[in-house]
């Protein structure tokens, strides 16, 4: 930044810092004159700031984890959800109601942590959340021999795939 000093003091709006969680410094550094550490010559010292802790964002995206095998019509391991800021952090306190199916002519039955829409085979899951986390037992999967994803979908805050508009993107 090169304009807008006034009496010796820079002021930047809107400055944004994105990234993992964590702790941060912001360092100016004088461009135009430079400042040579090993001589001590010209130039102005860089200065840096105290420690900036960048937190979570917004959920932007539900990633799920599900095992990579399955028996038809038995519950499968634990299916995971897990809220994701624009970083790729964990959003700790997302608590949002979730839709599960299955892709294709697979459909979900049986969980304990969730009721069954047993006209679209989705399972609606409210509760149950732990620091960002949503671990949903007893699933089972019900379809032809083949490959499955089961996709997680946020009902409180729905995510517009076609406008990006608003919501969190299903994972």
């Amino acid at each position: 930044v090169s304009t807008g000093w006034s009496s010796g003091v820079l002021t930047v709006s809107g400055l944004v810092i994105t990234g993992t969680k964590g702790n941060y410094t912001i360092t100016a550094t004088d461009t135009t004159d430079g400042y040579d550490a090993d001589t001590n010559a010209d130039g102005v010292r860089a200065g840096t700031s105290g420690t900036v802790v960048l937190g979570y964002g917004a959920a932007t995206d539900l990633v799920v984890s599900a095992p990579a095998t399955a028996t038809n019509g038995a519950a499968m391991g634990d299916v995971t959800v897990t809220a994701k800021d624009s970083g790729g952090n964990t959003v700790e306190d997302f608590s949002d109601a979730v839709s599960l199916a299955a892709s294709g002519a697979g459909y979900l039955t049986g969980t304990a942590t969730g009721s069954l829409n047993a006209t679209t085979h989705k399972v609606a899951v409210s509760t149950g959340w732990s620091s960002g986390v949503l671990t949903v037992t007893g699933l089972v999967i019900t379809g032809t021999k083949g490959n499955y994803t089961i996709t997680a979908t946020d009902t409180t805050n729905g995510y517009d795939a076609d406008t990006n508009v608003t919501g969190v993107r299903a994972g």
